[in-house]
Order: C-alpha cells, then structure tokens, then sequence
C-alpha cells in the first residue's frame, strides 16, 4: 500500500506558507478587457482576482472580489477572429475589438462568457493547512489555484500547484517514501488518450484544440507519430505579451516555435517526456526546474502515452476521500458566513 503524508502537510498552516513573489496583482472591476490583459501581460502572470471598486475597503472578501480574469480565457475567445495577413499584435488586435475595448471586466465574468474559464472559486482560510489546500488542488474541480482568505479582511495570498510542487521538491528527502516509487508503480504509466497535434499544423489549430477539447494542454508529434514539443494554455501568456504579429499564428507550429525562441519567449517549453521506470521525484524536479505543468510518458519509440499532470502528482501524496473535499467547500461557504456576521458586527 502507498504511503501518504496527511499528517506532514496538515502540520503546515496556508499562513505560512511563502506569498506570491511580486505580491498580489488585482484588476479594477471597472478596466476595459483590453487593459486588463495588458495588467497580465506585463506582471507575467495568467489571472488575477477582479477587485470590485464599489466596495469599500472595509467590505469582506467576497464582496471585494468579482471573481478571477483569466487571460488564457481572453486569448481563445478570440482565435476564430485572427486571420492570415492581419499583421498586429495580441493587443492591437483586441483593441480594435469592441467587444474587449469597450467591454469591462465584471461584464465579462458572467456565467456565459467565454473569458471566463476558469474553475469554481474556493477559498481557504487563514487557519486551514497545506492538507488542505494539496486536497484542493488535486480535486475532481480542476482547480490550479486557491485564494486564502483571513476573516473581516482581505485575500492574502493565492496558493498554486506550482507553488505546492516546488514545497514538494524542497522536501523530497521526508517524502522519499512516495517519491522514491516509479511511475509504473505508482499507476501512473497506464496508456490514456493523449491530444496531439503535428508540427506541420498551425499554432491557432493547436490552441483551438485545447480550446475545444478543454485540455491544458496538447502534445505536437512529428511524421512517425514522436512527441517533440508541446503547447499549452500558459504559452498563452507569451502570445498575450509577445510583439510578433499574430498572423504567425497561421505558419506551422515548427515555424512559430522558431520565432518565438528567435524573442527568447517561453511559448516552445522542451519536449518533457519520461518513462515509466522514472520515479516520482525525478518527475517533480523536471517539472519545477522547466516550469512545466504536465510531463508525457511515451513508449521506447518516443511516442506519448499518457499525461502526468501536477495535479496526478498533487494526489500521490496525501490521501482524502471525496467528502474532505466536499467539506472544503463547505468551510469555504461558512467563511462567507463568518465575514457576513463579522460586516454584522461592524454595523
């Protein structure tokens, strides 16, 4: 049987846990879509929480706070709209957008919009722990990140997978006994269905198939079917922030991924792959020192397998039920109670 950590990570209050290096980024819930992207774009970051400006500062947290703004949301809204020949930028193409240049951001995070692709936000409190927020973040709910909320006050950090896994490797010597196990030991080897597109498609059919797949991710294979690069939602962020025209988008993915290494930008990560004889620590230090996401396993002949996500290596380590999760979200909601009663008490 697997060993898992539950009592390590619950030793671990969220209040301690490092903060969000360039502190936390907001978007006024008034800023037109077009500046909120260029907000993401230069801070070098895919979301931030929208701060609703008719809410005093006093006002608990989700009154403060809209929602998220995505900006992998804004950029596949807008795929079918690039075109060969239309030589501008993600952001000059935006601008000439009405609906992103006049449109404000809290429009935007209606249910229906397509801008808002993002997962169910749930937050933890101050007094939860990294159990808690691992539970979270390797849940059915497809979340990649958690706000940590303090009562009567303010969202105070915001937790990711990637700042979980990067915990993970720093400690990997007191987790050694799930790490040190293979992929294949651990199940994680077993062929599942892989999206991948050729490296002769174009770069818009990519992100149009992680668009209408609802994949983070797709693997680009070459003519015998080998993985030799991947794209993923977060090169968006490249894409968002990048001064090469868009109509790049509609070259072959070899081409645009020369391009985009020719502006030193981080759209082309290296074609992550492993075996299933690789251990599960060795997973995690690849994908925290190639920021990646996910890692393919593939076959002797290079070709993919499976995906390994942060989230599949998230859930390795702890072992929950459904129902501590189902009461994470419960907690959430109680809260939102408790910041009601404490506004109460203000009045």
């Amino acid at each position: 049987e697997t060993p898992n950590f539950n009592s390590f990570f619950a030793a671990v209050p969220v209040s301690e846990f490092p903060g969000l290096p360039r502190g936390l980024v907001t978007i006024p819930s008034t800023s037109k879509i077009v500046d909120a992207a260029r907000v993401l774009a230069d801070n070098a970051i895919l979301c931030a929480p929208v701060r609703n400006v008719d809410a005093p500062d006093t006002a608990p947290w989700h009154q403060k706070y809209a929602g998220i703004l995505d900006v992998v949301g804004i950029a596949l809204s807008v795929l079918d709209a690039t075109a060969p020949g239309k030589h501008c930028t993600f952001v000059e193409m935006i601008s000439r957008k009405r609906s992103f240049s006049e449109k404000t951001v809290d429009s935007a995070l209606a249910p229906d919009e397509s801008v808002r692709r993002f997962g169910p936000f749930i937050p933890l409190h101050t007094s939860s722990t990294l159990l808690d927020a691992m539970a979270l973040l390797s849940s059915k709910h497809r979340l990649h990140r958690v706000p940590v909320v303090e009562t009567g006050g303010d969202i105070v950090n915001i937790i990711t997978q990637s700042a979980l896994l990067r915990f993970i490797d720093a400690h990997k010597a007191e987790l050694a006994a799930v790490g040190s196990q293979t992929l294949a030991a651990l199940g994680l080897a077993v062929p599942s269905p892989v999206f991948t597109i050729s490296i002769e498609a174009t770069t818009v059919d990519a992100f149009k198939l992680i668009r209408d797949k609802n994949v983070s991710a797709v693997g680009v294979v070459g003519r015998e079917g080998m993985l030799v690069g991947v794209v993923s939602a977060r090169d968006v962020r490249t894409i968002v922030a990048s001064p090469v025209p868009l109509d790049l988008m509609h070259a072959p993915l070899r081409v645009f991924f020369e391009a985009m290494n020719v502006e030193r930008a981080d759209v082309s990560n290296p074609a992550i792959r492993c075996q299933p004889r690789d251990t599960l620590e060795m997973i995690v230090t690849r994908m925290v020192s190639s920021r990646v996401h996910r890692i393919f396993v593939v076959d002797e002949h290079g070709h993919p397998q499976r995906v390994v996500s942060i989230t599949d290596v998230l859930g390795q380590y702890i072992s929950v039920p459904a129902s501590y999760v189902e009461n994470l979200r419960v907690n959430g909601l109680e809260v939102l109670a408790q910041e009601q009663q404490h506004q109460a008490h203000q009045d």
